[in-house]
């Protein structure tokens, strides 16, 4: 039943207002259909769209859209605003309301779907898709996709939260992907402005432009980056992953941290076949050495590469960009290079390549050795040899 002047019922419950200017009117609609559903819900709208309510009082020329529904209350639809379901509240200008017990109090602002999300009159330009429990609070340009129980804090503007549970953000340019859990403790959170958190559980980042990639119990600073599990990029500008065996932190500024107890390895080329290794416990790097990877393989003249370390001025010296205090030994890369033609070019020196010259030249001295060895053997002899002579010679007489 439908009373109204200047209302046409297009069909459906859908009804068709059109008004004069500064015209007050009340729309009442009743479902009396078996006499089973009642609904007399108030609305106040200007030029708007309401589709959930059932008694409507405009205020100003509009054209209003009236779609029956089971619902209880739904309260000033503000100018251009728009309900489309129960217990929706919006008081927000050119604001739309979706959902079950959602409130919009921001101006140009969305709440899309799901029950009980709040974006409050400070939030403008911001919008809550879905999801239940969500809430921006004094955040403009925000947005919370889906999830539940997140929150985007006063002062947030233009941040947002993907989806999980009990995400909180408290920064500005902020933003959570996901992850979470339903207890508040599981929550991530950031009160650093232009962070991340990409997922997972319990991460934290509180400094400006920090990430943490996801994860478990991370914890990011500024311009820091954390990821895996336990990992604490706690001082600016750091890198820390963590195999979560145990906590790892940074040691400084500007540091790059990794712990991985089961072993490193660091490839170089596509297949895997060029890099090094660290194994588990171990504290030296191990190059890949495999016959079957090298090419062009070829005898050393031992003796000529001993000649040439001969030549090979060794120093001691300090690196432009250490403290000067503290000192190395070893030859200049363009010397070493001059010398042996090893390595990429002139201006570095692979651990791999001394090695080698230093092995070549103990199999150099080792052959040396042996030689001087059979000489004083030979000498030995021969001195003996005349030593008995002599003693002949004396026993004679």
């Amino acid at each position: 039943m439908i009373n109204a002047t200047n209302a046409t019922e297009v069909g459906n419950g859908i009804v068709f207002l059109d008004l004069e200017a500064d015209t007050v009117f009340t729309l009442t609609y009743k479902n009396d259909v078996g006499g089973v559903i009642d609904f007399y819900d108030p609305v106040d709208t200007k030029d708007g769209l309401a589709l959930g309510a059932l008694k409507l009082k405009i205020s100003r020329q509009g054209t209003v859209y009236f779609g029956a529904s089971i619902s209880d209350t739904v309260l000033n639809l503000s100018s251009t605003g728009t309900i489309l379901t129960n217990n929706t509240a919006v008081n927000g200008v050119n604001s739309i309301g979706l959902g079950v017990n959602n409130i919009n109090d921001a101006d140009t602002s969305s709440v899309l779907g799901g029950y009980e999300n709040v974006i409050d009159s400070l939030s403008r330009l911001s919008s809550i898709v879905s999801g239940d429990y969500n809430s921006l609070k004094g955040s403009d340009a925000s947005s919370i996709l889906s999830g539940k129980f997140n929150t985007i804090s006063s002062g947030s503007d233009i941040s947002s939260v993907s989806g999980g549970g009990n995400n909180r953000i408290s920064a500005e340019g902020a933003f959570i992907g996901g992850g979470g859990g339903i207890f508040p403790i599981d929550s991530n959170s950031t009160t650093g402005n232009y962070s991340a958190i990409l997922g997972g559980r319990r991460n934290y980042v509180t400094g400006t432009f920090g990430v943490v990639a996801g994860g478990y119990r991370n914890e990011a600073d500024s311009s820091s980056f954390a990821a895996g599990e336990l990992a604490k990029a706690t001082h600016t500008n750091a890198f820390v992953w963590s195999d979560g065996s145990a906590s790892t932190s940074s040691s400084g500024t500007h540091t790059f941290t990794t712990k991985a107890t089961g072993g490193y390895n660091l490839y170089s080329d596509a297949n895997g076949t060029a890099g090094v290794s660290l194994s588990s416990g171990s504290g030296t790097w191990a190059s890949i050495s495999d016959s079957t990877l090298k090419r062009n393989i070829r005898e050393v003249n031992y003796y000529e590469v001993l000649d040439k370390l001969s030549e090979l001025k060794i120093s001691q010296w300090s690196y432009l960009a250490q403290d000067a205090d503290i000192e190395h030994i070893g030859p200049m890369a363009q010397d070493f290079y001059r010398l042996f033609g090893l390595g990429d070019d002139n201006k570095h020196i692979s651990t791999l390549d001394p090695d080698g010259v230093a092995l070549a030249a103990i199999k150099a001295l080792h052959e040396k050795n042996n030689e001087l060895s059979d000489q004083n053997e030979k000498l030995e002899r021969e001195i003996q040899e005349v030593k008995t002579l002599l003693q002949e010679l004396i026993d004679s007489k």
